[in-house]
């Protein structure tokens, strides 16, 4: 990793394995950054997304993060992904899901009703946001949009059976 540099020198400052400081000399970092293809990585905070980082890689690399559990750099991520790709639909069940999965039902219903105006017949986000309502103790709204679920063939009719279950039980 490049930490400093020297023009006076010529001289590139990096950390390297258990090394803190190794220095090289511009044309010798050069050939062997070449010969890496010219990699490199920028890290940036979870809520600022690279120019040139697509949907599909910001998305697989968020399923890393949830898996690491910073559940608050999460949801900041999810958010800056739904900023910069708004149509996005898995940007927003999955920030829909970890908002829900830390309690914050109000904001996890809202942010399926977005996408449900975008992808009205996605049967995941007429699912997760009937759960939610229900959660939320609306189970009359979510027993209307786990039927528009129903009449969609989906591989998720289990799960949309499974969730008409739960909130018929709630109701009684």
């Amino acid at each position: 990793m490049v930490n400093g540099y020297d023009y006076a020198t010529g001289t590139i400052t990096l950390r390297s394995g258990l090394q803190l400081q190794q220095r090289m000399s511009f044309t010798a970092f050069e050939r062997t950054w070449l010969q890496g293809g010219y990699w490199g990585m920028v890290v940036l905070p979870p809520g600022r997304i690279a120019a040139t980082a697509t949907e599909e890689k910001w998305l697989e690399a968020l399923l890393g993060l949830a898996r690491g559990g910073d559940a608050e750099a999460t949801v900041q991520a999810y958010a800056a992904a739904l900023q910069r790709w708004p149509d996005s639909l898995p940007a927003a069940i999955g920030l829909a899901n970890h908002l829900h999965a830390r309690g914050a039902l109000g904001e996890a219903a809202g942010v399926l009703r977005t996408a449900m105006q975008k992808h009205p017949q996605s049967v995941i986000v007429l699912n997760n946001l009937a759960q939610t309502l229900s959660d939320l103790g609306r189970h009359a709204e979510a027993l209307a949009l786990l039927d528009r679920a129903a009449e969609a063939q989906s591989p998720f009719a289990s799960e949309v059976r499974a969730t008409r279950q739960l909130v018929e039980s709630r109701m009684r």
